[in-house]
């Protein structure tokens, strides 16, 4: 988004991930074109109505107190600014790695840790909408062959994290491995997953993921 002319912040609680986007985008971070700020989601150090859209992709089951980050989503938007969130849905079935009854990273206090599985469908219309927001669509994403894929991905990755003796890992420790030989081949098979994954049939299975875009009125 930055690259293409808009004014990106970037939030995030974990000083090594914004250490890491800093280091990938060093050229747009430098032009200000994209803002890293750390910072938790229910006190964000912007101003009122000074954003034109939020993106908050699958955060919002990390935060204890979901009702005040809404609330300071719909506080920085100006009026008629689009709120485009994704959440894991609780009426999907349970990831593959959590069937299995294993510990992943998001069991690990900090702030990769959920502290809810996600949502209904209804609780999160119910929350969207005493937030402030009018929800303009709430839909799904990921169905049976992808949680099949991301699966597969999640067990291996969690086998290649307990060999090396992790229990939490963050996308910073991602970046830098990148040019290992486990990232190498994975971006050699991710590509095949990608493709499998978007052959799910449309609207037939339970989505994975709820996909709600809701606007601040004004």
């Amino acid at each position: 988004m930055a690259a293409i002319g808009l004014s990106v912040v970037c939030v995030d609680v974990s000083a090594a991930n914004l250490a890491s986007l800093e280091r990938r985008y060093a050229d747009l971070v430098a032009r200000r074109a994209l803002v890293p700020v750390q910072a938790d989601l229910t006190e964000l150090p912007l101003e009122d109505g000074s954003v034109g859209g939020v993106f908050c992709m699958e955060v919002l089951e990390h935060i204890e107190d979901d009702r005040r980050a809404l609330a300071e989503m719909h506080r920085i938007l100006v009026p008629a600014g689009l709120c485009v969130l994704t959440t894991p849905n609780r009426e999907a079935p349970l990831p593959l790695v959590e069937r299995l009854g294993l510990q992943s990273v998001h069991d690990v206090a900090g702030p990769e840790c959920h502290v809810r599985p996600g949502y209904r469908r209804a609780e999160l219309q119910a929350l969207l909408t005493d937030a402030g927001f009018e929800v303009a669509s709430l839909g799904g994403i990921g169905g049976p062959l992808y949680r099949l894929t991301s699966g597969i991905v999640s067990l291996v990755h969690l086998a290649y994290r307990r060999a090396r003796g992790q229990r939490a890992w963050t996308w910073a420790d991602v970046e830098l491995e990148l040019g290992s030989p486990f990232f190498r081949l994975y971006g050699v098979v991710f590509p095949l997953l990608l493709g499998l994954a978007r052959l799910d049939p449309p609207d037939r299975w339970e989505k994975s993921s709820l996909l709600a875009v809701a606007v601040r009125p004004g």
